[in-house]
């Protein structure tokens, strides 16, 4: 056979294959006039979690952030469902003595659903995709059901519990929608989103400035922001992405507050009048990879004013 018969039989062959993405092109988000601005924040809420539960791990950092929560390892992964706060999860090191930094060699975890007492676990380690590989959990987010410690569940009010089993359901028959690949496709769909409303963003924080400042300029720094805090919902069977974007900016003073004793210390804390936009984007999709909705809210503005540090040092204009 002719190289140029060979090359054109698998031509033909490769015409006959179809790849249907996860999501196979950006939808375009309605705007929906009763969507905060704020959607997806944070609601400070623990509900109980029964024994065997489904829902989305993920590594969650920057919405964690939100709250003050910190992991030293990027790649921890927290639990997330119908947009509750994330929580903790830890795995049992199988071996004992191990090196990795994350281990916790004795973890006191609140236990039982919907009462509440405490057990001990011995070689924690957090949630990451190398300590889930023993369960074929690889990737950055995943849709699973976990046993809950041991299998008698999460009390309300804890913030965190430890999977005693994981089994991966996205990618399966029951779950054919995948997960990570859903997540990083649509969060890219948000961020054109956003720069499309660029202009409409640029007249917004006009609107703010002239309410918080008046004839007066801003001095700086702008900032921005943009959060992903996707989450899976129980009772419809769907992967929900939350995007919310925020820009600022403000006529700020900088006082040093308290300082250290001794002095010579630099430091910079901002205050004064602030001002600013914010909007959040919306999707949703079922457990097949279909998309169910796309929103967004209208871009909100507001002010506010930062207090100075407590106990003013030099002050610089």
């Amino acid at each position: 056979m002719s190289f140029t018969n060979w090359f054109s039989r698998l031509a033909a062959l490769a015409a006959t294959i179809t790849v249907l993405p996860a999501i196979a092109a950006c939808p375009v988000p309605t705007v929906d006039n009763t969507l905060s601005a704020d959607y997806g924040q944070s609601r400070h809420l623990y509900p109980a979690t029964p024994g065997k539960a489904i829902g989305l791990l993920g590594q969650f950092a920057e919405a964690m952030k939100e709250e003050g929560r910190y992991s030293s390892d990027p790649t921890t992964m927290a639990w997330g469902v119908n947009g509750t706060n994330y929580r903790w999860v830890y795995v049992v090191n199988p071996s004992l003595g191990g090196t990795d930094f994350n281990i916790i060699p004795i973890g006191t975890i609140p236990v039982g659903q919907p009462g509440y007492q405490e057990r001990k676990y011995y070689n924690l380690e957090t949630a990451t995709p190398i300590s889930l590989a023993r369960w074929n959990v690889k990737s950055d987010y995943a849709l699973v059901e976990a046993e809950v410690n041991d299998g008698d569940g999460s009390p309300q009010g804890a913030d965190s519990f430890v999977a005693t089993k994981v089994t991966q359901l996205d990618g399966t028959p029951s779950y054919p929608l995948d997960v990570a690949k859903t997540i990083r496709d649509l969060g890219d769909c948000a961020d054109s989103y956003i720069r499309g409303s660029e202009a409409a963003l640029l007249t917004q924080m006009e609107v703010a400035r002239q309410a918080a400042l008046g004839d007066k300029q801003p001095t700086g720094p702008q900032s921005q922001s943009q959060i992903q805090s996707p989450t899976w919902n129980a009772a419809s069977e769907t992967l929900e992405l939350p995007v919310r974007y925020q820009r600022g900016n403000g006529q700020f003073s900088c006082g040093c507050g308290i300082e250290p004793p001794g002095g010579g210390h630099h430091c910079c804390a901002l205050w004064g009048p602030a001002y600013g936009v914010k909007m959040s984007v919306v999707y949703r999709v079922d457990k097949t990879g279909k998309l169910v909705s796309a929103q967004a809210s209208p871009i909100a503005t507001y002010k506010r004013f930062i207090p100075p540090p407590p106990v003013a040092g030099p002050i610089h204009r």
